[in-house]
């Protein structure tokens, strides 16, 4: 079951910017290549945020760097 709700949010985190694009594009005035260009930013660190996270995990552990990455997100 939270293995669900895991991927689920997961989901749903990387998406919720695509859901809102005509909320942002008529609030704040942008058009629709600023709105792919801040897409894109946002993005980006999925790209290369797994492999700094696996290497990571490879290092640690995956209960001890579950924790250490449970206490960066409480954190930060």
């Amino acid at each position: 079951m939270i293995c669900v709700l895991f991927i689920i949010s997961v989901w749903f985190c990387i998406d919720y910017p695509a859901s809102l694009e005509r909320h942002i594009e008529t609030e704040f005035k942008v058009s629709q290549s600023e709105y792919g260009l801040l897409y894109s930013y946002f993005a980006l660190p999925n790209s290369f945020m797994p492999i700094i996270g696996g290497i990571i995990f490879d290092k640690l552990g995956v209960r001890r760097g579950l924790i250490a990455f449970t206490v960066i997100v409480c954190v930060g």
